[in-house]
C-alpha cells in the first residue's frame, strides 16, 4: 500500500506497468496473509459489567495490553477488563473501584506484573500492581501503590532503566521507584519545570532565565547530581 502511493504520488495516474504489477502482486500477498486469520473468541467488554460503574455507555477502545496469557483491554472512558487470551475467558474488573478511573496500563516484564495508573477522584492520580496470571496484588508495591498524586502531576515509566518516576509539580518533588521490586529508590526535592529520562540519565529542565535553559543531570541509579549548567 505504501509502495502504491509512493508511485501514484511520482507518477499520477500513469504509473508504468512493470511497476504496476509489482504492486498488485504486493497486494494479492497481504490479502492472502489476511485470509490466514480466523476469528477464535469475541469478547464484549460490556457483558455482565456491574451496574453502578462510574459510566456504562458504550466507547471506543484506548488501548490493549498482551501480557503472556493475559489480554488487558482499556476503554476511553476509563473502564479495563482483563481476559484470558487463549480462550476470552473473563479474569477480572482492573478498575480497584466502581468510581475510579484508569488512565493507562503498563506491563513490567521485570516482575511480570501490571502496573494501572487510576484516579479514584477528581485531579488525583496513583498506581496499583496486578500480578499476571492472578490479577490481584502482587504485594510487591504497599508503599508504591499509597502515593497520592495531586494534578498537575504525571508518572513516567522507563523499562530501559527499571524506574517509574512520580512526579508532584505542586510539591516540586519527582520520587524514583524500582520497577522490579516497587521499592522507592531516591527523591528529588527541586523546582525543575521539565524531565526527560535517557539511558542512566535523568535531565531535569528549569523556566528559561534570560533565554538560558537551567539544565540539572542525574544519575538514574542512585539521584547523585552529575552535572549543573
Amino acid at each position: 500500500m505504501l509502495q502504491y502511493m509512493r508511485e501514484r504520488k511520482k507518477y499520477g495516474n500513469n504509473i508504468p506497468k512493470c511497476l504496476s504489477s509489482k504492486i498488485n502482486k504486493s497486494k494479492i500477498i497481504q490479502k492472502n496473509i489476511c485470509s490466514n486469520y480466523r476469528t477464535i473468541k469475541i469478547i464484549d467488554i460490556y457483558e455482565n459489567l456491574p451496574l453502578n460503574h462510574l459510566n456504562n455507555e458504550r466507547t471506543r477502545i484506548k488501548e490493549i495490553i498482551l501480557a503472556n496469557d493475559v489480554i488487558v483491554v482499556l476503554l476511553i472512558s476509563g473502564i479495563s477488563r482483563a481476559y484470558d487470551i487463549v480462550n476470552g475467558r473473563f479474569l477480572c474488573e482492573i478498575n480497584p473501584s466502581n468510581f475510579s478511573v484508569v488512565h493507562t496500563i503498563v506491563y513490567n516484564s521485570y516482575n511480570n506484573t501490571l502496573i494501572v495508573a487510576y484516579a479514584s477522584f477528581p485531579a488525583h492520580l496513583q498506581c496499583k500492581d496486578l500480578k499476571v496470571g492472578k490479577t490481584n496484588s502482587s504485594g510487591l508495591g504497599t508503599l508504591f501503590e499509597k502515593v497520592i498524586l495531586s494534578h498537575p502531576a504525571f508518572f513516567e515509566f522507563c523499562e530501559t532503566n527499571g524506574r517509574i518516576g512520580a512526579a508532584n509539580l505542586n510539591t516540586n518533588s519527582y520520587t524514583f521507584w524500582d520497577m522490579r521490586t516497587y521499592e522507592q529508590v531516591f527523591e528529588i526535592k527541586e523546582e525543575f519545570q521539565e524531565i526527560r529520562v535517557s539511558d542512566g540519565l535523568v535531565a531535569m529542565f528549569k523556566q528559561p532565565i534570560n533565554n538560558t535553559i537551567p539544565l540539572a543531570l542525574f544519575d538514574i541509579e542512585n539521584g547523585k547530581r552529575l552535572v549543573r549548567l
